[in-house]
């Protein structure tokens, strides 16, 4: 049996290699806790956003805030400076 591929697997480019970046902690859960984080590449920009909602506590079922914090990402040393902490809506 031969299978052939489905003709819109043409128009398919090959995934970007990213590089690996170190592990690090942005939202650190203390007096507030954060959750359903997401994280956004700007390529173009070389700047990470990084969302989360703060909770007054882990069992809160609402979030109070948006966060962000900005990331720029050196291509040279392979490393994002994180900004504080933003409030996007409250």
């Amino acid at each position: 049996m031969t299978v052939q591929p489905s003709p819109w697997f043409s128009d398919l480019r090959p995934m970007a290699t990213c590089p690996v970046l170190q592990k690090e902690t942005l939202f650190r859960t203390g007096v507030h806790a954060y959750r359903i984080p997401a994280l956004l590449y700007l390529k173009k920009q070389k700047t990470l956003l990084a969302f989360a909602e703060k909770r007054a506590s882990k069992t809160d079922e609402h979030a109070e805030l948006i966060v962000l914090r900005r990331g720029s990402y050196n291509e040279a040393t392979n490393r994002v400076k994180w900004q504080p902490e933003e409030v996007v809506t409250q």
